[in-house]
């Protein structure tokens, strides 16, 4: 259930990228623009900011990392089938900076673990 509702939004963007594909409309079209450039913009602070995780509540359990790869991977590759380059560019960061910060989240994890071993 926690993975459901982690993705729940990923998911939803993922069909209306396949909708707007489908039905080439422009203001479908700006919506994934915008959405899509906000998202970038708070990947890039979450990755660049320490402070800003403390801001945000976190769960105990994360759910796991591969749904969302799965769904950055179709967007990128639905946004290349349309021929939307700056979309795709925009999606590709987005994957990268998630990428990032799971493997900093991971070795911060690993860090604290080792820490308390040694207590």
């Amino acid at each position: 259930m926690n993975l459901i509702k982690a993705s729940f939004i990923d998911i939803l963007m993922t069909l209306f990228i396949v909708a707007a594909v489908w039905s080439a409309t422009v203001w479908m079209y700006w919506v994934i623009m915008v959405y899509s450039a906000l998202i970038l913009l708070l990947r890039l602070i979450d990755f660049s900011g320490e402070g800003f995780q403390g801001m945000l509540k976190q769960p105990r359990e994360l759910p796991p990392d591969w749904p969302f790869h799965i769904l950055y991977g179709l967007n990128i590759l639905i946004l290349l089938y349309a021929g939307w380059y700056i979309l795709t560019a925009i999606w590709a960061g987005i994957w990268l900076f998630s990428w990032l910060k799971q493997r900093k989240t991971r070795a911060r994890k690993a860090q604290m673990q080792a820490k308390a071993k040694e207590r």
